[in-house]
């Protein structure tokens, strides 16, 4: 029989093999910038499916007291859990790595030569929806406050006759924070930079983005999307900024911990106009942490769904019916396109987060995501896991084959490539498509508008592809004037 210790060791162990591995992956791939695609993949998976689950190993029975009270079952891992992570990772790198590169070239077929001024309509563009978005609640403070509340509260007020807005603003807000930063670390020169165009339209757009993460409520939103940011400016610099790094890991934490219990309290305040009131109304339903144990408990809590998903597909097998992938892909985009754009309603197929919450949590309505081989153990079981994780490989592939490129020819191309790598990499969290779709809406929408304005070229060998490896990235991107 295994004892405690030596279970923990086991675990432990095949999760460290699995981090340097990952690493060795890392260092030893060809990239064309220090953070890809890949990059980030590799950092959330590491989050999700290795370190959280090494940090659950000693704070198992808390996790499980935790998830009592929420009435929510907690599966104690077991020792085939690694091994699952593993098959997972290496089913993803056969995917990605056996799909064959397809490159593109894309251009636009006009040239814009006043680029302050496109930055500055894209950024009234998506001003506009906002306000518009607004009328639905009767201004933009109301609807801030709506937004917040119903986060915290379970409530959908997402219903109106702009309320399609609401999903093409969140990300276009994002990309014109991407691209308002790429250009104005671009430009910087030794001209002061408040007397630069680019600046101010940074942060009209950094101003934007915050009115807009903060309505939302969400601190995966607001961390990922800040987490572009870093991503843009290591690859820019051509190295990792660790004193940055740190700083932003640091606010991380303290987002985890802190962050839920102040976005509450903002929204009450807006709604009441006492803070005495609303921070007593948020501390009763959100307690703050301050001791690095129970930092840990927090950190885990919040992450340890993926793999509690990925235990309970094969220990409650046998007691569910399996779910083919299609049954995910169909409601995606029936919830997103008829019924979220257009308002039509039609039958939705369940996915699988309607499953796990019935299984983990009683109730088919809960919202407990499966992570991205949960979804695939109660899809096919474990074989599920090969065939998921390879065609997820597979299609990512082919995302970066199609930005492979393009990146250092438009801000807009890069900004737009950062923001769906990250929504890619976070179906690692989820496992639930409608997320992807709904989360780049406005990116979709928008490049669909675009098609008559863009050239697309392809070729199966390298002859369309630059010599970026050694030019570097975002450095070579289209400079404006001196006085921009």
């Amino acid at each position: 029989m295994i004892t405690k210790p030596e279970f923990i060791a086991f675990q432990g162990f095949s999760y460290f093999a699995l981090l340097a591995f990952i690493a060795l992956v890392e260092y030893r791939r060809n990239k064309n910038s220090i953070i890809d695609f890949l990059s980030i993949f590799n950092f959330v998976f590491c989050v999700f499916y290795v370190i959280s689950p090494v940090v659950s190993l000693f704070i198992a029975e808390d996790l499980v007291s935790i998830h009592n009270l929420r009435g929510l079952k907690f599966y104690i891992s077991q020792w085939y859990t690694p091994l699952l992570a593993w098959f997972g990772y290496l089913s993803f790198l056969a995917g990605y790595n056996f799909t064959p590169m397809k490159f593109y070239i894309v251009s636009m077929r006009f040239k814009v030569k006043k680029l302050p001024f496109l930055y500055f309509s894209f950024l009234m563009i998506i001003f506009g929806m906002f306000i518009l978005f607004s009328f639905d609640y009767g201004g933009v403070k109301n609807m801030v406050v709506s937004l917040v509340l119903s986060r915290h509260s379970g409530l959908n007020v997402e219903t109106g006759t702009f309320a399609f807005l609401w999903k093409l603003i969140r990300p276009l807000s994002v990309v014109a924070l991407y691209a308002a930063f790429l250009f104005f670390i671009k430009n910087l020169s030794r001209v002061h930079f408040l007397k630069r165009k680019s600046f101010w339209i940074f942060l009209l757009a950094l101003s934007l983005f915050l009115v807009v993460g903060f309505a939302h409520a969400s601190r995966g939103f607001l961390f990922f999307s800040l987490f572009g940011l870093m991503v843009i400016f290591a690859n820019f610099e051509k190295k990792i900024p660790w004193r940055f790094a740190f700083a932003f890991f640091t606010g991380l934490l303290l987002l985890i911990v802190y962050g839920k219990a102040y976005i509450a309290t903002l929204g009450h305040y807006l709604a009441i106009g006492d803070m005495s009131a609303a921070q007593q109304i948020s501390l009763q339903r959100y307690s703050v942490v301050s001791e690095l144990y129970p930092v840990l408990l927090e950190f885990s809590r919040y992450t340890i769904h993926a793999v509690n998903s990925m235990q309970a597909g094969v220990v409650e097998f046998g007691n569910y019916e399996l779910r083919l992938f299609y049954n995910d892909i169909l409601s995606a985009l029936i919830s997103q396109v008829p019924q979220g754009l257009l308002g039509i309603k039609l039958q939705i197929p369940e996915h699988a987060a309607i499953l796990t919450s019935e299984i983990i949590a009683g109730n088919p309505n809960y919202g407990y995501v499966p992570g991205l081989i949960g979804a695939c153990v109660f899809s096919l079981f474990i074989p599920g896991i090969f065939f998921g994780c390879f065609l997820y490989g597979a299609m990512c592939k082919v995302f970066h084959c199609f930005f492979h490129d393009n990146i250092d020819r438009s801000f807009f191309i890069y900004a737009i490539y950062v923001k769906i790598s990250i929504s890619l990499s976070l179906f690692i969290s989820t496992g639930v498509l409608t997320n992807i779709i709904s989360g780049n809406m406005g990116i979709f929408v928008a490049l669909f508008f675009l098609l008559p304005f863009l050239k697309i070229k392809s070729s199966c060998d390298g002859n369309f592809v630059s010599n970026i490896n050694h030019k570097g990235i975002i450095r070579h991107l289209p400079l404006y004037n001196p006085k921009g």
